[in-house]
């Protein structure tokens, strides 16, 4: 019986990088600000490594499920800043966890969009 520090802690830990990884690679797509697309392989190959610990169990459908989630909701986000940046442009993005390292939370983050 896998533990849950391999199920659980490993795949949360994976998805949340992951879905910060990629809102940020949604934006950069959709305002064309010319950055190189974000490395995902490391952190989803982290996520399934984590899955396949549940080889057989149900919840192991549902945890492959969020990973599709946060892909589809990553367009949406950029969509969202779109309309509520208008009429200014989106120039940049940038990532800022280091100024929530004091959070209660274990992954807190924030993203700062200039326009």
């Amino acid at each position: 019986m896998p533990t849950y520090e391999q199920i659980e802690g490993v795949f949360h830990d994976g998805l949340g990088t992951y879905n910060e990884l990629c809102v940020l690679d949604a934006l950069n797509a959709r305002f064309g600000m010319g950055r190189i697309a974000l490395p995902l392989g490391p952190t989803r190959s982290k996520m399934q490594r984590a899955l396949e610990y549940l080889e057989g169990d149900p919840r192991q459908a549902l945890l492959a499920a969020e990973i599709v989630r946060i892909e589809q909701a990553a367009g949406r986000v950029a969509e969202f800043v779109e309309t509520f940046a208008r009429p200014r442009r989106v120039v940049g993005v940038a990532h800022t966890p280091s100024g929530y390292r004091q959070g209660f939370a274990a992954d807190v983050t924030a993203m700062t969009v200039r326009w």
